[in-house]
């Protein structure tokens, strides 16, 4: 029987867990059996079948993980064996051992790692895994080694009975003969010892710093353990650092993902699109009208240019920033682990947000005012020869796409920006609201600032063009569009925090958010409507700006408030919108009110 896997090989992968706490007069670990559980919750997310065990006794070591031998040689071997052992360990000789807790006698048992390793290695049908990863956090500093070393001398078994080992703290990797396609790593150097906790924590700083990265998407084991390495030897003030020791012949990836290219530049991909087809339609627009009176400027087809050239930046920056992160750079470091989004990141999801979404309100736009003008129905949209008070599309889109882009470029950075610095440093009227809250309040400033900061000049501008004013069902639609497809945008740039299932949670939340945000702003818009507010209002704005008798400044004033009044109207739940989305595309059982909806 050859020693490589055989084609039928399983491709599932187990681990195998053992958390001993309770040692007694050896030195108890108030860490270990949490560690585990840490661990386990971590290795199950990520797909791993796990065995766990805690305070195993002299003699229980040996037959569990024989259990667990038994069932690999059920599958008939399996792509990934893990071992993770959370407890006392020691070096005798070079040799290293994991030590079990006292039984009812007050005896302990030392198991040999050799033992471990040659078990996952070899068995009669060949190899039990194609590869084997060993996390030992097995170095702790609260071992007595003089009442271990007595144990050990009356429990060893006939060659070795009476000897009194000459036992250290900490493990070694010398004299360990780990084969190809194994990993071992230790949670301290050679002969270190290792902390149980750092400041009262509930976790050792190696099962925590792993935990923190090991399901970090589309990074290699080695990238992982050089975090953990990192971060532990921080956290301890250099008094201990992780050691590894690696023979694998390809990476190893505990959470894969051939997503990690497309996350976030799937949205850039589209926005390309968009603004390829409307520099196009625009280009041609202007071409056609060279041969008439009405020669189109330049400005909107370098517009629409720049459009298509900011798309694909930004597609650009998204493909840099995996192939960074592929490599082992942290993206958006400080911001791990409490899920802050940056706010330059709310900014481009905007930007990409109001190409995509330009169209779904200029073309029906375009449709309705082609449609209100005498005569302009029986020209071609491209036709050089229709009549100058017909509408041009690639003018429109080239116009309004300048207008969305403005809109929900600052939209999300406001949004994300004040979601973010309400969730860090609550004001005091903040304090006791919860973090979801927090959340959708911040994005909601955001979005009622970016009202009063953007939209009444945008209003000003196409006011005094004498056009039909864009009526709220049109303006809902691009609203809602672009908000969803900017939140979409902005909570999967953030690389350190992706997978697969984040990205399933946040296209259902870009489905869920408009709904629940569109029914207050539609009940809003509905009282508006029937009381004439909206009627009165634009037509207030007319009247006064298209008065002669007034300056200037007088008549555009009228245009600024009307602008002002549109846009708080939909500011607050857009930015309602896009909190939403930010929440509903974290991890579902973690936000409390679908945590009382399951229970219920």
């Amino acid at each position: 029987m050859t020693n490589e896997m055989s084609e039928q090989t399983s491709d599932k992968r187990l681990a195998f867990l053992l958390g001993n706490s309770a040692y007694g007069k050896y030195g108890d670990l108030a860490n270990a059996e949490r560690d585990v559980d840490l661990i386990a919750k971590k290795l199950q997310i990520l797909e791993f079948e796990v065995d766990v065990h805690v305070n195993l006794q002299p003699g229980q070591i040996a037959d569990a993980f024989n259990r667990f031998i038994a069932k690999l040689d059920e599958y008939g071997g399996v792509d990934t064996a893990a071992i993770y052992y959370a407890g006392h360990g020691f070096q005798e000789d070079g040799q290293n051992y994991i030590l079990s807790v006292p039984d009812a006698h007050g005896e302990v048992e030392e198991v040999p790692v050799s033992f471990l390793i040659g078990k996952l290695r070899q068995g009669r049908r060949g190899q039990r895994s194609a590869r084997r990863l060993l996390f030992f956090d097995a170095c702790r500093d609260y071992l007595d080694t003089d009442a271990t070393a007595t144990s050990l001398s009356k429990t060893r078994s006939a060659e070795r009975a009476g000897i009194r080992p000459e036992i250290s703290v900490g493990l070694s990797d010398a004299q360990i003969d780990y084969g190809t396609d194994t990993m071992l790593s230790f949670s301290a150097a050679p002969g270190q010892p290792a902390l149980d906790a750092v400041e009262e924590s509930k976790f050792s700083p190696y099962a925590q710093a792993l935990a923190d990265h090991m399901d970090s998407v589309g990074l290699s084991l080695d990238f992982v353990l050089k975090r953990v390495n990192a971060d532990v030897t921080e956290w301890t003030n250099g008094a201990q650092t992780p050691w590894t020791v690696e023979a694998l012949k390809k990476p190893f990836y505990f959470s894969p993902s051939p997503l990690l290219f497309l996350t976030g530049n799937i949205i850039a991909l589209v926005a390309v699109a968009v603004g390829i087809a409307m520099m196009l339609t625009t280009f041609m627009q202007a071409g056609a009208e060279m041969a008439t009176p009405y020669a189109a400027s330049a400005i909107l087809p370098i517009m629409s240019l720049t459009a298509v050239l900011g798309a694909f930046t930004a597609l650009l920056y998204g493909f840099l920033r995996a192939y960074s992160r592929a490599l082992g750079a942290r993206m958006d470091e400080a911001n791990v682990g409490t899920e802050l989004t940056p706010p330059f990141h709310g900014a481009l999801g905007g930007f990409l947000g109001g190409i995509i979404g330009a169209p779904l309100i200029a073309v029906p736009y375009w449709w309705v005012w082609r449609q209100s003008v005498p005569g302009c129905q029986t020209f071609e949209w491209i036709d050089p020869y229709a009549a100058h008070n017909c509408p041009r599309l690639g003018y429109l889109l080239a116009e309004i796409t300048l207008a969305t882009v403005l809109i929900t470029a600052v939209l999300g950075y406001l949004a994300v920006f004040f979601s973010n610095r309400i969730r860090q440093n609550p004001p005091g009227w903040a304090i006791k609201l919860s973090d979801t809250q927090r959340l959708l309040v911040g994005a909601m400033i955001g979005g009622t600032l970016t009202s009063i900061v953007v939209v009444p000049p945008l209003t000003a501008f196409f006011g005094s063009l004498n056009r039909p004013f864009l009526e709220p069902n049109f303006v809902m639609v691009f609203a809602v569009s672009c908000a969803s497809i900017l939140a979409f945008s902005t909570v999967n740039y953030s690389l350190e925090r992706f997978s697969p299932a984040r990205l399933k949670r946040s296209l259902a939340a870009s489905i869920i958010a408009p709904i629940l945000s569109a029914i207050p702003l539609a009940i809003v818009l509905l009282i508006m409507l029937q009381t004439g507010f909206i009627d009165m209002t634009l037509f207030w704005a007319q009247v006064g700006f298209f008065d002669s008798g007034l300056s200037v400044v007088q008549r555009y004033s009228f245009l600024f408030v009307a602008g002002l009044i549109y846009g708080l109207t939909f500011g607050a739940f857009l930015g309602l919108l896009v909190g939403l989305t930010r929440r509903l595309s974290d991890p579902w059982d973690e936000i409390p009110i679908l945590k009382r909806l399951q229970k219920n």
